[in-house]
């Protein structure tokens, strides 16, 4: 299904079934170089998934797409506790390491694989938020529309409050942003997107992008064909 999102963007979607699935359809995306995978809860099921069906991403390098300012053996860590098994599983242990707890580190890794900016990044991965942040970019905050700077520490309004995070510039500049949402939960930002509500973080990104890719699961999926069935 092709959405558009607004007069210079547009957003392909699809459905998935199952956690299996869905790492079946985005394993090409993980391949394509250069990556960054975001954390929560959707990402941990498909992180689990991708461990069993252990593709391989050997030619891939990883870091995260945003971080919880925690160690990385804290159960908060979306890279130790999410991400990490998953490389493990899948043969590159090593790439573990790329965990960051400061902009300095995250600045540090990005200019080992970059050299220089922009960081071009080949594959964005991101999740959204009941609230309609994506990666660590939240409802009301400057961060949403800093264009200037890569790395931005910002603040959560709930759950572990100090971030880090990629900027806009560098989602918006990848050459593949992949979205994942699953849940009933997520509805609100179903309306959100068929609303053209461009405000809401994750619309304000992916609106400055000509294409984006977009993974839904079968009941925001349906709920989605549903409610533009209804404006018919």
């Amino acid at each position: 299904m092709k959405f558009t999102l607004s007069k210079n963007s547009a957003i392909t979607i699809h459905r998935y079934d199952s956690y299996e699935e869905l790492a079946q359809m985005v394993t090409p995306a993980l391949q394509s170089g250069s990556v960054s995978l975001s954390g929560g809860s959707t990402y941990k099921e498909l992180c689990k998934a991708l461990a069993k069906l252990k593709p391989d991403l050997s030619m891939s390098w990883f870091c995260a797409t945003d971080e919880r300012v925690v160690p990385f053996e804290d159960p908060n860590s979306n890279w130790g506790s999410v991400v990490a098994p998953m490389l493990d599983a899948c043969g590159i242990p090593e790439q573990s390491y790329n965990h960051y707890e400061t902009e300095g580190f995250l600045r540090m890794l990005l200019r080992n694989r970059f050299d220089t900016e922009p960081y071009l990044f080949d594959a964005v991965f991101l999740g959204v938020g009941e609230d309609g942040h994506l990666a660590s970019l939240f409802p009301g905050t400057t961060a949403i529309n800093d264009m200037k700077k890569s790395i931005l520490s910002t603040k959560s309004p709930k759950g572990v409050e100090n971030r880090i995070t990629l900027g806009p510039r560098v989602i918006v500049d990848a050459q593949r942003v992949v979205v994942v949402m699953a849940g009933a939960s997520k509805e609100s930002c179903i309306d959100s997107m068929l609303h053209h509500e461009l405000t809401v973080p994750f619309l304000s990104i992916l609106s400055r992008r000509a294409e984006s890719e977009m993974y839904l699961d079968a009941h925001l999926y349906d709920y989605l064909k549903a409610t533009v069935s209804s404006w018919l």
